[in-house]
This record gives C-alpha cells, sequence and structure tokens, in this order.
C-alpha cells in the first residue's frame, strides 16, 4: 500500500510532542553527584584506615630506647603569640613585692602580719601570669599563689617551710598557662596537680606512685614541665641507697612511665624556647634554657657551658642554639652596660630570652637584659643599681625559675 507524502506528514504532527521537565533532570543529576561522592568518601575512609593500620603496626615495632637530644623536628609546639612580661621580686629579700610587666603586685595583706618571716621564695610565670610561694610555716600564706597583676588568689596548698626547700615546689612550661606542684597527702605518697591558670580550674589531680613514699627517705621533687602535656619528676632516696629515678606523667591520658634523661632532652628539643649548649644541636646539652650563664667577651655574651658562675674556674665558653629554629646565639651587649656575667631566668615569646645580671645570687646588681635571637640585639630593661648595699634603691630580688640565692 502506498502512502502521500502529505499522509505521512500528517501522521508526523498527529505524534505528542516530548515533554521537558527541567527540575526532573537536575534531581536526577543531583542523585547521580550524592552517589558518587558518597563513593568517593567511603573510598577514602578505607585508604585512612588502611593507614592508620599501618601505623598502629609500625608502632608497635617502634624502637623506644631514648632518641638523640635534637631529632629536627618539633613534638610539643604551643601557640605562642601570647607574650609574657618581665617578671622579677621587688628588693632585697624577704621580697613582698612581685614587678609583673608595668605592674606592681603587693603581697596580700594577710601574708604581711610577720614580714621578716614572710617573702616569695620561687616564682613560675605562665602565659596569664605569675604563680609563686612563700616562706611561711603555718597559717593563711601556705600554699601556692597566683597573680595577674590585678587579683592574687590561692590556687592550691603545699605543706612544709618553702623557704629552706631547694627543688622547684612549682614548674611550669616556657609557654602556655599550665604549672603544676605536689600537694602532700597522710594517707597517700602525695597528689600531683596540674593547674591551668588561664581557666582558673585544676586540670589533673593524681596520686603520685608508690615510690615516692616507701620510706621517710624516699620522695619525688618536679623536674620540669615540657609543652603542655608532659610533666617531669624524680623519685630519689634521701640515703642514696637508690639510684635516682626520672618519671614522667602524660596529662592527657593521665599515665606515668618511667623515662631516660634522654628522652627528657629529646622533649625539650622538640619544644620552642629551650636552648642547646655545646658546639651543635645534635651533641649538646639541652635545656629550657634558665639558668644558662652569659658571659661578657669583648662584644659579645658567650654562654657558659656548666650553667656556673662566669669565674668559676670549672666553667668554659661554648655555644648556645635556640630550639624553636636551631639558630646559634650571637647576643651582644648593650652600651652602657656594666655588668660581666648574665644569666637566663624567662622567656617572653619565641625569639626574646631575659636575662639579669648574676640572677638570684647575693652579689646581683639588678641589671635585666632583653635580647632577641633573631637580631642578637640586647636592651637594657632594669637599670643596674650603682650600690647593691644602697637601701635607697635595692636591686631586684627573686626571679622566676630559679632557686633563692645560696
Amino acid at each position: 500500500m502506498s502512502t502521500s507524502l502529505r499522509d505521512l506528514k500528517a501522521r508526523v504532527d498527529a505524534l505528542p510532542t516530548p515533554g521537558f521537565d527541567a527540575d526532573l533532570l537536575f534531581r536526577q543529576a543531583e542523585s547521580r553527584m550524592r552517589r558518587r561522592q558518597t563513593a568517593a568518601w567511603v573510598a577514602v575512609g578505607v585508604v585512612v584506615a588502611l593507614i592508620g593500620f599501618g601505623a598502629a603496626t609500625l608502632r608497635g615495632w617502634t624502637d623506644h630506647s631514648a632518641p638523640p637530644a635534637k631529632q629536627g623536628h618539633h613534638t610539643h609546639v604551643l601557640p605562642t603569640s601570647q607574650v609574657r612580661h618581665v617578671t622579677f621580686g621587688g628588693g632585697y629579700w624577704p621580697t613582698t613585692t612581685i614587678h609583673y610587666g608595668d605592674r606592681t603586685v603587693d603581697l596580700p595583706q594577710e601574708l604581711s602580719v610577720r614580714p621578716t618571716e614572710t617573702g616569695v621564695v620561687h616564682m613560675d610565670v605562665t602565659d596569664d601570669g605569675v604563680a609563686f610561694t612563700i616562706a611561711r610555716i603555718t597559717g593563711a600564706g601556705r600554699g601556692v599563689w597566683f597573680t595577674d597583676g590585678v587579683t592574687t588568689n590561692r590556687i592550691g596548698r603545699i605543706r612544709g617551710y618553702l623557704g629552706i626547700r631547694n627543688d622547684a615546689a612549682v614548674v611550669s612550661g616556657t609557654a602556655g598557662s599550665r604549672v603544676a606542684w605536689i600537694e602532700a597527702s597522710r594517707r597517700t605518697a602525695g597528689e600531683l596537680v596540674v593547674y591551668d591558670t588561664h581557666a582558673d580550674r585544676e586540670v589533673t589531680l593524681l596520686r603520685l606512685p608508690p615510690a615516692c613514699g616507701v620510706t621517710r627517705w624516699t620522695g619525688c621533687a618536679l623536674d620540669a614541665f615540657v609543652g603542655d602535656n608532659h610533666v617531669y619528676f624524680v623519685v630519689s632516696d634521701a640515703l642514696h641507697r637508690h639510684a635516682d629515678v626520672l618519671m614522667r606523667l602524660d596529662v592527657s591520658t593521665g599515665t606515668f612511665e618511667r623515662v631516660t634523661t634522654g628522652e627528657l632532652a629529646a622533649d625539650r628539643a622538640g619544644a620552642p624556647r629551650g636552648l642547646i649548649v655545646g658546639e651543635s644541636p645534635e651533641t649538646g646539652v639541652v635545656s629550657d634554657g634558665y639558668g644558662t650563664v652569659f658571659a661578657v667577651k669583648g662584644d659579645r655574651l658567650v654562654p657558659m657551658r656548666e650553667h656556673l658562675s662566669a669565674t668559676d674556674p670549672n666553667n668554659s665558653p661554648s655555644r648556645a642554639f635556640d630550639t624553636g629554629t636551631d639558630k646559634q646565639l650571637w647576643f651582644r651587649p648593650p652600651t652602657g652596660s656594666v655588668s660581666t656575667e648574665y644569666t637566663a631566668f624567662e622567656w617572653l615569646d619565641d625569639d626574646r630570652l631575659v636575662l639579669m645580671n648574676a640572677a638570684n645570687t647575693f652579689h646581683t646588681n639588678g641589671e635585666i637584659l632583653v635580647c632577641q635571637i633573631s637580631t642578637g640585639r640586647c636592651d637594657v630593661v632594669v637599670a643596674a643599681t650603682p650600690n647593691a648595699h644602697d637601701d635607697s634603691r635595692p636591686p631586684p630580688g627573686v626571679v622566676p625559675h630559679l632557686g633563692l640565692p645560696g
């Protein structure tokens, strides 16, 4: 049967026109996209899981021997934008005022009933203020106090006469807001407290290992606070029947473990605000820098190897490197300075270290410098006292992080 062109056109025109639903097409496209994204995330999850499994397996075979002092990376880098303030105690001991930046803080009235028996014996600076202890046997003053330059409050208790202790009753890190101390206990070997001075609260309160109180001659003393998570302390025997044991508290997990001095050195080398004294970052002695002596040699401040007086025959000139950058320190004494040696006692930030003439010794003239690692420049922030025995202008007394004179 033949069909004319006119009939064929009429049949084509009679066919229904295909509809165009844009919303339907977008919904279908979105559905396909979601399915592809889901498949991609599943694939990523599988890869991450495999990597995590592999890492966990490798950790199981990690060598836990003491690592080298300098590992070339930083494991405890804290936010270090917070600038600290130059801090020192005013006048001869007993020190009853604290200079914190441009503020002067007097001890609370209840601590000054008998001023001849009351004074600051130790200070630790945090990003938020100063934790300090005073020499009192009984009464309201016994304990750990904190000031931000405006208010002063007690944040903890420590038994005993702190004025005769040669170990640090309180420790803090070179950056951050945390401090730690040991509270005595009649029922246990003592309790280790970690306190956040920014949040104004205890972070951790843990019983010390039983080894800290096996006999009346054994005990534990704080040694260092590295980063915001590792507190180091030493288990010692006053009769020297056993070698000292170095322990570490991991604040995040609340666990104690025995460690080596090499592990402490590696921890410090992996944190900002520390010094390595020696011929190189790989072979030098790592510390937080507190107590490092710098002797004036011509136009340089030369670090001394043994953290002793510059005139001590057992001391010797050396080099010092910053743990944050591995940069060698090239400090220059400022024009007009009158001192022959300085002792480092505080970090203001990652780049600035505070030094004082013969800090916490009986022959200091009180001159304080702020030295910048990146430029080598040192500036006088507290001038030397012309006459150390001039009562009208006594030199600064106690400085943070160091023991009392003698």
